[in-house]
């Protein structure tokens, strides 16, 4: 058996794009537009690069020599939120409050968003944790 098809890289560096939900109905703009967002993959770099940086911010947090301490069930939360937040790179048709935000999504707009909206982060960390979504070409969802 090839392997290769299993190979979630190439979909996860291309990124794929979230259509967003809620109460089981897609969101669309008043002018029938997809409202989401566009997000890397769990086998990116820009996934990679995020998990290696929250591992070693967790473990410099606990060493002893360095003062740490043990993380709590809200600090590990943050910590995934965090790397679900760094995947993100642009907003699609997304308006909040009467303002779209501009397609260029930055982590701590993104954050924002996610602490609002909690069911935005849930539907993100569901793609991300969906390893059929990476596989071939980008995913539209």
């Amino acid at each position: 058996m090839d392997l290769s098809k299993f190979d979630l890289s190439g979909a996860s560096e291309q990124g794929a794009f979230l259509h967003l939900s809620f109460a089981g109905e897609k969101l669309y703009t008043e002018g029938k537009e997809p409202v989401g967002l566009r997000l890397y993959g769990p086998e990116s770099r820009r996934y990679k690069d995020a998990e290696r940086r929250v591992k070693k911010e967790r473990m410099d947090r606990v060493r002893v020599g360095r003062g740490g301490r043990v993380r709590g069930l809200g600090d590990t939360t943050m910590d995934e939120r965090e790397l679900l937040a760094a995947v993100v790179y642009e907003y699609v048709n997304i308006e909040v409050d009467g303002e779209t935000l501009p397609a260029g999504a930055t982590k701590d707009q993104t954050l924002a968003l996610f602490e609002r909206f909690g069911w935005i982060e849930d539907q993100v960390a569901d793609l991300i944790d969906d390893d059929n979504a990476w596989l071939g070409e980008s995913s539209t969802n």
